[in-house]
């Protein structure tokens, strides 16, 4: 027999049975939960095994990185410029040493490579680099950088 599923956008916090049959399935834009018809909530968690940070980064002149976040369930990250085409991200025991992955696409029209190092359970560092592998500021423009903390 299938399974019928009715979406409720308040993650069921409110109250009342769904229709016999059927199973409530609510949703908050981090975590799922299943409710049967009898009230009882069965199910809940994240669907992803990780926490994610999901943004666009720029950099120009002399400052520091401004991300555009598009995701993010692991916390605020403080981003710093260390130096010519070096950057911190900072967040307070936010990356697991051996659980955390990070993907960034450099801007290959520049010619423009970005590095990355996770230091320690604080802090990251991003490092961009021009055609001649010299360190150089405003390389990130909207460049895209994905963070995961897995479970």
């Amino acid at each position: 027999m299938a399974r019928r599923l009715l979406l409720k956008e308040d993650q069921l916090t409110s109250t009342g049975n769904p229709p016999s049959g059927y199973q409530w399935i609510g949703y908050n834009g981090a975590t799922f939960s299943e409710r049967q018809s009898d009230g009882d909530i069965i199910k809940t968690g994240n669907p992803r095994p990780y926490k994610v940070y999901t943004a666009l980064l720029n950099q120009g002149l002399t400052a520091s990185p401004v991300p555009t976040v598009l995701e993010n369930t692991i916390g605020n990250i403080n981003w710093t410029r260390i130096t010519d085409g070096e950057y911190r991200g900072e967040l307070n025991d936010g990356f697991v040493i051996g659980k955390t992955t990070i993907f960034i696409t450099a801007n290959t029209s520049q010619g423009s490579s970005v590095l990355f190092s996770i230091i320690d359970t604080n802090t990251i560092e991003l490092a961009t680099s021009n055609t001649t592998d010299a360190l150089v500021d405003d390389l990130l423009s909207e460049t895209p950088i994905e963070i995961r903390v897995y479970n």
